[in-house]
């Protein structure tokens, strides 16, 4: 069965974990590549935070090739009984590709300014959010090096862009008319 899967991107703090939470609240089965990352994070043992996460992240990305975090679950979603799937944290076009082998591919990059961002990440206060500006800053390079930046930026993909810069009902608004502008696209034969 050809599935439907919504790509949710963004750099950290943009609020991407909360798009895709409310489309699993929906009812989408969701995988996180984040969730790779942590797991091989405890499976060696090492203290689940930025630094660790980001050593595991290029590790992986070395060893497996740069799409190594959707090769590690592409048979959970190839194996998913939905028709339509939601993939939150892809952070380069060669894991959009794999993607693209397994269905219709859209598109949906979270924005937020970097400010913004860094204030909600701050608040948050988890182990793998900056505390302080230059770790911040520190941590938007990596993401952009890995290649989170030619993913905003491509217009490769049929893609959608939700501006997170309102209230969370704003946000909801906004994930809504982008689901709702997906279902009407034809898909690929």
């Amino acid at each position: 069965m050809k599935k439907t899967i919504l790509v949710v991107t963004g750099l950290p703090g943009s609020g991407k974990s909360e798009v895709s939470r409310d489309i699993r609240k929906r009812g989408m089965p969701t995988f996180i590549t984040g969730d790779v990352i942590r797991e091989e994070v405890s499976r060696r043992g090492l203290e689940l935070n930025l630094e660790s996460q980001e050593l595991i992240a290029r590790e992986l990305r070395k060893e497996y090739g740069p799409d190594a975090p959707i090769n590690m679950i592409e048979h959970k979603i190839r194996d998913s009984k939905s028709d339509i799937i939601c993939v939150d944290g892809p952070r380069n076009i060669k894991e959009i590709e794999l993607l693209e082998n397994l269905g219709d591919v859209f598109l949906i990059v979270v924005e937020c300014a970097k400010r913004a961002r860094y204030k909600r990440l701050k608040k948050r206060g988890g182990p793998r959010d900056p505390d302080e500006w230059e770790r911040f800053v520190w941590r938007d390079n990596k993401e952009l090096e890995r290649g989170m930046k030619s993913l905003v930026r491509t217009n490769r993909f049929r893609k959608y862009v939700i501006k997170n810069t309102g209230t969370l009902p704003d946000l909801k608004a906004r994930i809504s008319a982008v689901l709702k502008s997906i279902r009407s696209v034809p898909l690929k034969k």
